[in-house]
């Protein structure tokens, strides 16, 4: 989406969010946001959160397991939640039992995929948490209490959570990735793929799983499945049930349930995967050309296919020029430049597009343009989410009447200013604020 895509768009949002923002998930998508946008402004990019999609997936995965799990969890994380006298009890305990003194986390439904973090507490204080809840059944018995103690001494417990503990981790690689603000949108698709094969190996046929496309692997054909007892639980889950099963007599109808669930799991994932990510739209086809490999080797041989995605952009650049400027680009001396196909996406696209010829004019004004338009591109909502929790904390209970002007100012202090211990500001600096003050407008004029 080029910057004059933007126009309207907001107020376009606005009156059409509201109207539309009641639909379910088995509705159409013709009536939603991103079609009425397309609608008004045909060449629009519009890329969903990949962050918020994933945790979506790892959501609707989570339903296949059984109910029991989660609300263990968070009834875990409702027992100590705002009780200081109940956590001195178990720092008690976890000291007894030598263990980190950690406290207990509760799932959040608004932070991304904070249930691995829970899983992976409760697995570390698992021993400590069974002494707890049964010296608190002596002093203060309860129902909630007895259920607690049940599940902790159902020996498939543990294992659904380390086999949660192996599955979460994948997701939550995948958002620690996107969460970032650098330009990522070009490894979004290749990601994606990389993610759905990973999730298929762990239950299909391994050559079939390379060899085929990620979106074409038949995810639930039974033909395709690896048996039962082969299918990969993680490091921890796999001991577990090993151990589990010298245990347990014939028929070990427990560990075939356990293991067909955790099939269902794997499958939910990769359906869901698959439908929430959709590169149909031709703008992730051709985004390849800014990675420093493809460049260089001049695959491509023109952009073309850019300007096709977003014709807009032609207003602003020269085709003809454009097109010698990307090839002059596959020409240079790449290894004298120090321009390695290793770097960074953004770093290599900065050093090239600061070239000068001999006269010193720039080398590539036009190539600037369309790269700069596709690394522009957003691929998740985590900034944005970012500025919302800083506004939080800064707009509070006892902070409620901030104006506009003073809350924007405070978050712009925030963002420019790393180290606020050793920041000095300059005299210009506290002739702007001055000024501020007296015109109480935002303007940070040094006049």
């Amino acid at each position: 989406m080029c910057y004059s895509d933007f126009v309207d768009i907001k107020n376009l949002t606005e009156a059409y969010g509201a109207q539309f923002s009641k639909n379910t998930e088995g509705e159409t998508s013709n009536n939603s946001v991103f079609s009425h946008l397309k609608e008004r402004v045909p060449h629009i990019a519009c890329v969903k959160c990949s962050c918020h999609m994933i945790h979506l997936v790892a959501s609707k995965a989570c339903l296949k397991l059984p109910r029991f799990v989660e609300d263990f969890l968070r009834n875990v994380g409702a027992h100590f939640n705002r009780s200081t006298l109940r956590h001195e009890k178990l720092k008690e305990l976890q000291l007894f039992f030598n263990v980190e003194v950690h406290k207990i986390l509760s799932p959040s439904v608004t932070r991304w995929l904070s249930l691995e973090a829970c899983v992976n507490r409760v697995l570390e204080q698992y021993d400590v948490l069974s002494a707890y809840f049964r010296l608190e059944l002596l002093e203060d018995p309860s129902k909630i209490t007895e259920d607690i103690i049940g599940v902790l001494d159902n020996k498939l417990t543990k294992i659904y959570l380390e086999f949660m503990s192996f599955t979460l981790e994948q997701f939550n690689d995948f958002n620690r990735l996107f969460q970032t603000e650098k330009p990522l949108l070009h490894r979004l698709k290749p990601e994606t793929h990389k993610l759905i094969k990973t999730i298929a190996s762990n239950y299909m046929n391994f050559s079939y799983c390379k060899t085929t496309d990620a979106y074409k692997i038949e995810y639930a054909n039974p033909r395709f499945f690896v048996p039962l007892e082969k299918i990969y639980l993680g490091i921890a889950a796999q001991s577990s049930i090993d151990e589990l099963s010298k245990e347990i007599p014939e028929p070990k109808t427990v560990i075939t349930d356990f293991k067909r669930t955790c099939l269902n799991f794997y499958i939910e994932t990769i359906k869901q995967i698959v439908q929430r990510f959709d590169f149909s739209d031709p703008l992730y086809g051709i985004l390849d050309v800014v990675e420093p490999s493809v460049a260089q080797k001049f695959e491509v041989k023109d952009l073309s296919n850019v300007l096709k995605r977003f014709p807009s952009v032609k207003e602003d650049v020269n085709e003809m020029e454009l097109q010698k400027e990307w090839k002059k680009h596959a020409f240079l001396d790449h290894n004298d430049l120090g321009l390695s196909q290793n770097l960074e996406v953004e770093e290599y696209w900065k050093q090239i597009l600061k070239l000068k010829d001999i006269a010193g004019t720039e080398m590539f004004p036009n190539l600037k343009k369309i790269v700069g338009l596709l690394l522009v591109l957003p691929f998740s909502n985590v900034c944005v989410e970012r500025i919302f929790s800083q506004l939080k904390l800064i707009k509070c209970e006892n902070r409620n009447r901030l104006s506009t002007e003073t809350i924007s100012s405070l978050m712009a202090t925030k963002a420019n200013i790393q180290n606020a211990i050793k920041f000095e500001p300059s005299k210009r600096m506290m002739h702007a604020k001055v000024a501020y003050s007296k015109t109480g407008k935002g303007s940070t004029s040094s006049n």
